[in-house]
């Protein structure tokens, strides 16, 4: 049928189907076969929907894929208003006007490109059309070409697009915490203003450069940033960081960063997202309660700073993904039965570059990917071979320039329409639209990562605060476990009554030019306990400005409150101790009291032998000794050795039941804390608790810091008791050697010329013997000093550790030699790397204890064994042994067993000095009991 049989029956209102026979006979008549004359016959076939209209706007022609998509037969549209059968009523005048305008001369900006408007189906139905238009003429007149596809969804696709990155945009801009985001190559592609306030760099400076040759980053830091970016491009799926930063004022802030990976559709890492806040501040004064522990007397006067947590806000997004290009012409391509190319419509060029007369006899598989071709002609072969047309495929067709694009298709087989005999191939250029798709399903997985994975809660409601969108953070912050529980109530049901007023004004308030409003309000979780919450909001717009709810960033910030007035607590005790340090450890239990809001508060420590312990019920008595100190909960805890804070969750009941304030209490929870000094217990601080108690963070905190600074008093009390120890044994010592030698000169210088020589050689043996004596306690004091101050040295030489005892013990033999010493060689044994004045000096303060502590009518014992890698050395006596808790305590500075004293005599530095030599040496020197009564002193010497 010709153009002008269907215009001349197009303008009847006829139908193209009224007379089969007549159309076959005209087909016969016809003379010269041309592709223009047989063009409706290839329409027919065309699954794409295409309108014929006449120059004033009536319908002369619908092929089958318009009539499908309007649902109006052929037979009812012919003749007929394009405007008002096609378009909706509010758009049909002006459909008209833009009609009339090209007619009129504005073809030039109309044909030949894609234009996409609302159009309605015969039932009323709508959708969105995408119209490409071209002119033909005939008889002196002209007509236009619709080809039209139903676009809804892809519109759809778009708008949602649109959204996804409004929102992107909103938290990115709105978020109370750094974030920024590196390519594969290191290179920064993104960051928000919270980046630039945090470090002090405008964002010109830090995009599009390494973020590792900014200088930024620490050095001793790199190491674990080079491993966790291996991590993320590995597939790790989070990593967290605490990492030091340079400002550009020069000044370092700690900042904690969790490092995300984001994937495309194919699994792999695009780049990383990075969300940091600043823990400067909290680092800063965890080092300085550090601080104050190691030395309270010189820390206690500085003041706490206020811990301060600050997340800045976001406020530059990353790139947005460009928008999906429109107007992709379609192409009409008709093969031959060897897929070779007969004919390639107009917009071939555009299209891929080629021209129909250099493809033109080509098989349409060269220009396919070689990747795609098996797939895509067992699809189309098997489906042509079916039936008349195949479904839609998608494959790459290589352009001219040599890169390949995406190409959506359908095939007809008309190889038995005499009017064809081809197979006629639809296609249209989809690469931007699999570009927008990826591009969509990237941000939309960006924005799930960072609502999913931000410490903060995030919620969106519409204007009325009814919920649409929760994170997990919002429900665990709401005390609920599922989004189903959250999702759909109003934002007003968990805001205390007394704030409700305030917070629905304010969602009726317009948002000032920054864009946000940051208020604090009581929240009601869902067990009825209330929370104190910082909630910053947003308003969310759509594409077009409208105004269509909120986002609300939520931080719970009682804990912080609470931290805060904690610390003040906290600092104004520490503030207000003295120099009595048993006074600042009951000032320090009764605020902990306080503090926790606990019911009651004690502290028990060892002190002499025994257990002492202090209630916060009765301060007046101070310190009482435990009777039955297995029933205590703080010996018990200690007696187990803990060290770490527990709660009653963590100890055995019947533990906790023995102790004589549990009966008479019943707490619901307990809270302790044992302490050690210098890696010993020295006592253990607890709380008891009325009520049933869930321990935060903070609490625990708290709970270490009272602790610590406990320990500090209890190590200041142990240093002054000390001190005030060594004075009095100094004293002691120092006082009857310097008496006799007074004594004993002034007796010299009154009767010198009356004494005859046997009396004066005893006044001088003894004034010798005074004079040695002192000595002997100044050397003890020196070494001691030395000791403390780091000045103690070792002169190390090869010896033979055999030989040097044996002349140690002889020495030992001309002092005593009253009793025996014998000495047993275990193995054969090489030199050592020792100081053998320092040996001498260990060893005979061994001996002369073995001596002095043992009867006089038993054997001092010596033995010298050879083991792996070093010497022992072991002195062994018959005295009356160590008392078991005195058996590490006896190598302390100036401690003397109460009945072995098994120190030198004097000052007790001797067995603190043979310990200090020992270790010097790399050695150990230890005490053990021995079998039938004694004692056992071994050195275990290294070769080196």
């Amino acid at each position: 049928m010709s153009v002008s049989d269907k215009a001349d029956r197009g303008g009847k209102g006829e139908c193209r189907h009224t007379n089969q026979a007549g159309s076959h006979a005209r087909k016969e008549a016809r003379t010269g076969f041309s592709i223009r004359e047989v063009a409706f016959d290839i329409l027919e076939a065309v699954p794409e929907a295409v309108v014929c209209v006449d120059g004033e706007g009536r319908i002369v022609y619908l092929n089958p894929a318009a009539e499908a998509l309007w649902g109006c037969p052929t037979r009812e549209a012919c003749g007929k208003d394009m405007a008002g059968l096609m378009m909706p009523e509010d758009r049909r005048e002006r459909f008209r006007r833009s009609f009339q305008a090209m007619t009129s001369g504005g073809e030039a900006d109309v044909l030949g490109r894609r234009h996409r408007f609302p159009s309605v189906k015969k039932n009323g139905e709508p959708f969105m059309a995408e119209v490409s238009l071209t002119s033909l003429s005939h008889g002196g007149e002209k007509y236009y070409l619709a080809v039209t596809r139903d676009v809804t969804e892809q519109h759809r696709l778009e708008e949602t697009l649109r959204d996804a990155r409004e929102r992107y945009r909103i938290l990115h801009d709105n978020a109370r915490f750094a974030v920024f985001s590196y390519d594969r190559n290191l290179i920064l592609t993104s960051i928000n203003r919270v980046v630039s306030d945090l470090i002090g760099y405008p964002e010109e400076e830090l995009l599009g450069r390494n973020v590792l040759e900014l200088g930024l980053l620490h050095p001793d830091d790199y190491p674990r940033v080079a491993a966790a970016m291996g991590q993320l491009f590995a597939g790790h799926a989070v990593t967290r960081e605490d990492l030091r930063f340079f400002r550009k004022d020069g000044s370092v802030i700690i900042a904690h960063v969790i490092g995300v990976p984001l994937l495309d559709d194919r699994g792999e890492v695009l780049e990383i997202m990075n969300i940091a806040h600043d823990v400067t501040e909290q680092r800063r004064l965890e080092e300085e309660l550090e601080a104050r522990r190691r030395d309270l007397e010189e820390t206690v006067q500085e003041r706490t700073r206020e811990l301060k947590e600050t997340l800045e806000r976001l406020e530059r997004s990353e790139r947005y993904f460009r928008a999906i290009t429109e107007n992709a012409y379609d192409l009409v391509v008709v093969l031959d039965e060897d897929l070779k190319i007969r004919y390639l419509s107009p917009s071939v060029r555009r299209i891929s570059g080629y021209s129909l007369e250099e493809v033109q006899g080509m098989s349409s598989l060269d220009f396919i990917h070689p990747d795609d071709v098996p797939s895509l002609v067992d699809r189309f072969m098997g489906q042509l071979q079916a039936g008349r047309v195949t479904e839609r495929a998608e494959y790459r067709w290589r352009h001219k320039d040599g890169t390949y694009r995406w190409q959506e298709a359908v095939a007809c087989n008309l190889l038995d329409d005499p009017a064809v005999r081809g197979i006629v191939v639809n296609a249209r250029d989809v690469t931007e639209r699999r570009e927008a798709e990826t591009r969509l399903r990237e941000s939309e997985a960006r924005y799930r990562s960072l609502v999913e994975t931000s410490p903060d809660s995030i919620v969106v409601t519409d204007l009325e605060g009814w919920i649409t969108m929760a994170n997990r953070s919002a429900v665990e912050i709401l005390g609920y476990r599922d989004q189903a529980e959250v999702l759909g109530r109003n934002v007003l049901e968990f805001i205390a009554l007394e704030d409700q007023a305030r917070a629905a004004e304010s969602m009726r308030t317009p948002v000032g030019e920054e864009g946000f409003r940051r208020e604090e309000y009581i929240l009601v979780r869902a067990d009825g306990t209330r929370r104190w919450v910082e909630i910053s909001a947003s308003l969310l717009r759509d594409a077009w400005g409208r105004p269509t709810g909120f986002i609300a960033i939520t931080r719970d910030i009682t804990e912080s409150k609470l931290a805060r007035s904690r610390l003040e607590a906290l600092n104004r005790t520490l503030l207000s101790l003295g120099h009595d340090a048993i006074s600042n450890i009951f000032n320090i239990v009764l605020s902990g009291r306080e503090m926790l809001n606990a019911r009651m508060a004690r502290y028990g420590r060892f002190r002499g032998g025994r257990f002492e312990t202090f209630v916060s019920e009765k301060p007046e008595e101070g310190f009482r000794v435990c009777e039955k100190p297995d029933d205590c909960l703080c010996y018990q805890l200690l007696q187990r050795g803990l060290s770490t804070p527990v709660s009653i969750k963590d100890m055995d009941l019947s533990m906790a039941e023995r102790d004589p304030d549990f009966s008479s209490l019943n707490p619901k929870e307990i809270l302790a804390y044992p302490l050690h000094i210098k890696g010993k217990p020295s006592g253990c601080l607890c709380f008891f608790f009325a009520d049933e108690r869930s321990f935060t963070a903070a609490d625990i905190d708290i709970l270490i810091m009272l602790g610590r600074a406990i320990a500090i008093e209890e190590d200041r009390w142990d240093y002054q008791e000390g001190l005030r120890e060594f004075v009095d044994i100094a004293s002691h010592e120092l006082r009857h050697p310097t008496a006799l030698l007074s004594g004993y000169a002034q007796l010299l210088k009154e009767h010198e010329g009356q004494m005859d020589e046997t009396t004066r050689a005893e006044v001088i043996e003894a004034l010798v013997s005074s004079a040695e004596r002192l000595a002997e306690v100044s050397d003890g004091l020196v070494h001691a000093s030395m000791l403390e101050r780091d000045h103690f040295t070792i002169r190390r030489s090869k010896q033979d550790l055999v030989g040097l005892v044996r002349r140690i013990v002889s020495e030992m033999g001309a002092r005593f030699p009253e009793r025996e010493f014998h000495i047993k060689v275990k193995g054969e044994m090489g030199t050592c790397s020792i100081d053998p004045l320092r040996i001498h000096e260990l060893m005979v303060i061994l001996l002369d204890n073995a001596v002095k502590f043992s009867p006089p009518d038993t054997e001092v014992e010596i033995e010298v064994e050879a083991h792996p890698g070093g010497v022992l050395l072991s002195v062994l006596d018959r005295g009356k042994g160590v008392r078991e808790e005195n058996r590490e305590r006896i190598f302390e500075r100036f401690f003397q067993e109460e009945q072995a004293l098994y120190h030198s005599e004097g000052l007790g530095l001797g067995l603190y000095l043979a310990r200090r030599i020992a270790e010097a040496h790399g050695g150990r020197l230890w005490y053990e009991p021995r079998p039938g009564g004694g004692s056992v002193f071994r050195f275990f010497v290294p070769y080196l």
